[in-house]
């Protein structure tokens, strides 16, 4: 998609992670500089961490090196929304590094890349 003179990604629904673990690959296509994540918790974990991950890697590179671009993000509260800017990357993913306590949590999360 194109907003005058930017290249957008459209808006991507990374998955929902009830465990730490990374949610699916995705191929932007356009090579964000700038990203956007939205994060929705639900069952009141008492800690939850993440990280925006990317890479350069193509198709033919397999596994793929993952950078972090974000260092740690906290989420304290739902919805939340973070970004990371001057960061140019095809792929990316998230890294849910900590999920503990609360009642069958669950993290849903959302990304939008500018060019």
């Amino acid at each position: 998609m194109s907003l005058g003179a930017l290249a957008v990604s459209e808006i991507t629904r990374l998955g929902t992670l009830n465990s730490v673990g990374t949610t699916l690959e995705v191929d932007t296509f356009v090579a964000p500089v700038s990203h956007t994540v939205q994060v929705v918790v639900t069952g009141s974990p008492t800690a939850c961490t993440l990280h925006l991950e990317g890479s350069l890697d193509d198709l033919a590179v397999w596994p793929r090196a993952w950078a972090d671009l974000s260092g740690d993000v906290s989420i304290t509260g739902s919805p939340t929304i973070f970004h990371v800017i001057n960061r140019p990357v095809r792929y990316i993913r998230v890294n849910l590094t900590t999920l503990t306590g609360g009642t069958n949590p669950a993290v849903t999360i959302k990304y939008l890349g500018v060019q």
